[in-house]
């Protein structure tokens, strides 16, 4: 029932790439004014500062997704899942649930049979794209990306406030630097280039590039929605517009304060404060 529940109300979307690191200490004065969408792997992060998101989404099956979750089990985020999100984060958090049904997959009839029908997302697989369909099906707008970068600005392949990068520090030694380790991350895959907002040479590699292209897409077949992405050191997305001050996040959330999301007994209620 998460359709239209948010209808023109501002969102962040949140995701772990190295602008991330910038953007973090700012956000938790707009935490009032707009949503807060987090992908699984920006959760930590943001729980670091003091910001429990509205939303997580989880979509991967990997073990090493509960990660993300492993401390963070009580928070009061409303986790977004997939059938196929890895059983232990299903298994162990202990917040309000959904499951996200993607159209077409082989659960969806499944669970339509036993639940009747939920909705569902046109999306990919990606943690991205699904978020951001869900965003708009929920009718957020405008839509603000934070740490959505899909390139590897200063050679950085992540924020450096993740589960992941985390360890990182222990793990150094004279032959093995946090810059040879971002550096591997980015040769596990085949490397291609894109161009950042001024249209400068970024690398990247093409998994993040189909990413990108398929954010393009989703952004170019909605039209009556903002798309803005703040202090940005990646690829440039068309039709999104950079925003690098916090001035012109005021100016956006000019609006009232955003709703509160409050589910009961498998209903999800809009209230205002």
């Amino acid at each position: 029932r998460l359709r239209n529940n948010f209808k023109e109300v501002p969102a962040f979307f949140i995701n772990a790439g190295p602008s991330l690191d910038r953007a973090l200490p700012l956000l938790t004065a707009y935490a009032p004014r707009a949503l807060f969408f987090a992908s699984d792997t920006a959760l930590p992060a943001l729980m670091e500062q003091g910001i429990e998101p509205d939303f997580v989404l989880t979509v991967d099956p990997q073990e090493r997704s509960f990660d993300h979750f492993r401390e963070y089990t009580h928070a009061h985020s409303i986790l977004l899942f997939t059938p196929t999100a890895a059983r232990e984060v299903v298994r162990h958090y202990r917040g309000k649930k959904m499951v996200v049904l993607q159209k077409e997959h082989s659960l969806t009839k499944q669970f339509e049979e036993e639940l009747g029908y939920k909705g569902t997302t046109t999306a990919g697989s990606s943690v991205s794209c699904m978020g951001l369909d869900i965003l708009l099906q929920m009718g957020c707008n405008p839509i603000v990306f934070i740490g959505t970068d899909y390139a590897f600005p200063g050679g950085k392949a992540y924020s450096s406030h993740i589960a992941a990068t985390k360890k990182w520090p222990h793990q150094v030694s004279r032959l093995n630097t946090l810059e040879s380790m971002h550096r591997d991350v980015l040769e596990d895959h085949k490397v291609i280039s894109a161009t950042d907002k001024f249209g400068r040479e970024v690398l990247t590699h093409q998994t993040l590039y189909l990413y990108l292209k398929q954010i393009e897409t989703i952004v170019a077949q909605h039209s009556t929605v903002r798309f803005y992405s703040f202090m940005s050191q990646g690829a440039s997305i068309e039709g999104v517009e950079s925003l690098v001050l916090c001035e012109e996040l005021d100016a956006l959330l000019q609006g009232p304060m955003k709703p509160t999301l409050c589910i009961d007994d498998d209903s999800l209620d809009e209230e205002l404060k």
